[in-house]
């Protein structure tokens, strides 16, 4: 992680801690990204999901996935992003499978891939791993729409 990747998702990214879920981002190949990520106790999930036994909840493993895919998309189609449009706003989740539970001090990899695209319209897959095993995989869509479609 170098602070440069840091200052790139910050840059990239709309959303902001606590709910940020991504640091930096190890590569991008091809249509392909891989995220490293300590998953820190003092995290804000952690506190009452469950006490006593904390793991991360399925959502956040998603919205893991999911933030990693819009810098993936970020950084795949900058021209969007200058025409003002929102990029990988999440469409549809196909698929979730949680096979493990993710704890504090868990050392994770988050890997996104784009597996067709048809105009600004996107199927992803997304999986978090620990340790080599695959903890979660995602199978979703997400198209990059105009800015102001968020606002009301």
């Amino acid at each position: 992680m170098t602070e440069e990747t840091q200052k790139e998702v910050l840059d990239t990214l709309y959303h902001r801690p606590p709910y940020l879920q991504i640091e930096s981002y190890e590569q991008i190949e091809g249509e392909t990204i891989t995220v490293k990520k300590t998953l820190w106790p003092d995290t804000f999930y952690f506190k009452g999901h469950f006490p006593g036994a904390p793991v991360v909840p399925g959502a956040m493993m998603c919205e893991m996935i999911f933030q990693t895919s819009c810098l993936l998309l970020t950084k795949l189609h900058p021209e969007d992003e200058k025409k003002g449009m929102a990029i990988g706003v999440l469409t549809k989740i196909r698929e979730a499978k949680f096979r493990s539970f993710l704890r504090p001090h868990d050392k994770i990899t988050i890997k996104v891939k784009v597996v067709s695209k048809v105009g600004d319209h996107f199927q992803m897959e997304g999986q978090i791993s620990k340790d080599d095993k695959t903890i979660a995989l995602v199978k979703f869509n997400c198209s990059n729409i105009e800015s102001s479609s968020l606002l009301h």
